[in-house]
């Protein structure tokens, strides 16, 4: 097992400057990916017919029977950290939506995170920093001012009067997704950034963004525990990865090691 691939504190600055330059949406939008180790299906829109994936068929039935007669189990080989495993892919006729994270999960100064993957539910808090690039809370109220002058794509539109922004911000559906893109869009915005900030190829895709608060709550002492609790780990084992050490730390380590001996 190796660690999970995560940014450095100076790369996660980076990417955010290079997306708070360019649009409030995707500052926002990478700010929650950031501070509550989200997925980008707990973001963002999704539609999908895989309902899970098993490496025991009897946990496919189990997954296949909350489902109903809609859902079928297939048995599929993935590569699973480097080696060909069997497995079982439970699949439905009809697509899977969800709606990522909504404006009625975002209440109060808190946020409820409904996670997937067996993962379990949390409420946090939007997040202060002294940071401008990190300040979570500062971020989002500037969103809500904004949002209803803004497009899909978060890009600032002519200016509506007061009156009317009040009344379009006073009709936010709770069922209403913030951040009306799909996952693959979300996927292209974060490679968009990541490779402006020069950032290696690996390290271009969000999910880097789960890791990268995870290693970072590491690095500051938090304890195991507490961090399971704020990614929604339903198993501490799953946490405990993030306690190894990141592949670049050890390249270095090595080469001062080696050079050491010369």
């Amino acid at each position: 097992m190796k660690a999970p691939v995560s940014l450095t504190f100076e790369e996660l600055l980076a990417v955010l400057g290079k997306a708070r330059e360019r649009r409030l949406r995707d500052w926002v939008m990478l700010l929650f990916l950031v501070w509550h180790g989200l997925r980008a299906s707990e973001l963002v829109q999704s539609s999908t017919r895989q309902a899970g994936l098993f490496f025991t068929r009897e946990k496919a039935e189990r997954r296949r029977a909350e489902i109903g007669a809609a859902a079928a189990v297939t048995e599929v080989t993935r590569r699973i950290q480097g080696k060909p495993r069997i497995c079982f892919l439970v699949t439905t006729e009809q697509p899977i939506t969800r709606s990522g994270m909504t404006y009625g999960s975002v209440v109060g100064g808190e946020v409820e995170v409904q996670r997937l993957k067996r993962s379990l539910k949390t409420t946090q808090d939007l997040h202060e920093h002294e940071n401008e690039l990190l300040n979570e809370r500062k971020a989002w109220s500037q969103w809500l001012r904004e949002a209803p002058r803004r497009g899909k794509k978060g890009a600032a539109r002519g200016c509506l009067p007061e009156v009317q922004q009040n009344v379009i911000l006073s009709h936010f559906q709770a069922s209403e997704s913030v951040f009306r893109i799909s996952r693959s869009q979300l996927w292209r915005i974060w490679r968009r950034y990541a490779t402006e900030a020069g950032l290696p190829p690996r390290k271009r895709h969000p999910h880097c963004a789960k890791h990268t608060i995870a290693t970072l709550l590491v690095d500051a002492g938090v304890p195991l525990p507490k961090i399971q609790v704020h990614l929604g780990h339903a198993s501490l084992a799953s946490t405990g990865k993030y306690t190894l050490p990141r592949e670049d730390e050890v390249s270095r380590a090595v080469g001062k090691a080696i050079g050491s001996l010369m």
